[in-house]
């Protein structure tokens, strides 16, 4: 959060005025520059719209021009989402930290829409029907940031299903019925064939997050689960309440940052049968 103004409040005081001028407001805000170009051709990317929001807020964005750029003016500041659509092309979507004054965000290329079907299945080896599937770009992860699941959707009576709108790179998919089973699968669009992604669900079990604390809820601090090759299995803002996440039996790390600065970090393995570990992110 930003500060634009203090004033005391004395005993007794019923009114309290707080003053801002508008030259403080508007050097408080941004404005963000960008070109979209298409990344299979080279060429810029006319009538794209590009949008800026945060997760409580959204819209339709605004046209690129006939070279793709587009300035976008009195912006707040920020972690902010960039979404850009684009008929044909993926549906890009990032999370951006944006500070007060000119931000240039260079040339952002999309990639043709790629289609994945993706086929899931129970420990038991029989389709998984009704399982909730949702997907993400791990190339855009930046810093340390929640899991931003954009797209979503589930599977058929068969165990299938397909996802629209990607692009290339490395997309993390999961597979799950809340609090009760989990699964996922790290695919390289690139290198992927015409073979489904195929990922086996697992019984999950809980950890609890020890987050209870007197920060203000916009000291934002993110706590983020690895598995044992890196992948981020779950990733939120702490709120300053105490929560848990479900996961499959196995070994895990985690880290609590501040921005981009680590605060603490630590593992834990869910057994079957074990006590549920508790992350003490405070």
């Amino acid at each position: 959060h930003l500060v634009l103004a203090t004033e005391t409040i004395e005993a007794g005081a019923k009114e309290v005025v707080l003053t801002v001028s508008l030259d403080r407001v508007r050097e408080s805000l941004s404005t963000i520059s960008l070109q979209v170009m298409d990344a299979s051709t080279g060429l810029p990317v006319a009538k794209a719209r590009v949008g800026i929001s945060d997760s409580q807020s959204g819209g339709g964005g605004r046209p690129t021009d006939d070279q793709g750029r587009i300035k976008l003016e009195h912006e707040r500041i920020g972690i902010l989402e960039l979404d850009i659509f684009a008929k044909g092309f993926e549906q890009y979507h990032q999370l951006l930290r944006i500070d007060p004054g000119e931000q240039d965000l260079g040339v952002i290329r999309i990639h043709p829409t790629k289609e994945l079907s993706v086929a899931v299945t129970s420990p038991d080896g029989k389709p998984a029907a009704g399982v909730t599937i949702q997907w993400q770009n791990l190339d855009r992860r930046t810093f340390p940031q929640p899991s931003m699941w954009r797209r979503s959707g589930r599977t058929e009576a068969d165990g299938t299903t397909k996802l629209s709108g990607l692009g290339e790179g490395s997309y993390l998919i999961q597979a799950f019925e809340r609090g009760k089973s989990f699964g996922h699968a790290v695919v390289n669009t690139m290198q992927q064939g015409e073979e489904p992604v195929r990922i086996t669900v697992a019984t999950t079990l809980q950890v609890h997050i020890n987050a209870t604390s007197n920060l203000p809820r916009t000291a934002l601090q993110c706590l983020t689960i690895y598995d044992t090759d890196r992948t981020p299995m779950w990733a939120r803002w702490l709120r300053g309440y105490d929560s848990q996440a479900s996961l499959p039996p196995g070994k895990y790390t985690w880290e609590l940052h501040g921005g981009t600065e680590l605060i603490k970090n630590g593992s834990f393995e869910l057994r079957d049968g074990a006590e549920a570990p508790t992350i003490r992110a405070q």
